[in-house]
């Protein structure tokens, strides 16, 4: 959903937590295969979206992942190979 005008970061988990749910409900295995997240949550307000998460009841085990994923991130730039 990235770049899509009026969605978020909050409605790709929430779709994902539905799928998951409805999986189970069908007496499913879910799986899930991610990619390219590098740059996705450049412009994340870390703290909003923790406190949207977590009262949308997200688990702590979940949040604390995202809280450990959105710090200490470092910029670095290459030019041409430098």
């Amino acid at each position: 959903m990235g770049g899509r005008h009026g969605r978020s970061a909050v409605d790709t988990a929430m779709a994902l937590v539905h799928d998951i749910q409805q999986a189970n409900c069908n007496g499913k295995v879910p799986s899930a295969l991610f990619g390219d997240v590098n740059g996705a949550f450049d412009h994340v307000s870390r703290t909003q979206l923790l406190l949207i998460l977590q009262s949308l009841g997200f688990p702590t085990p979940v949040l604390n992942w995202i809280d450990i994923f959105l710090s200490e991130r470092y910029l670095g730039l290459a030019f041409d190979g430098w």
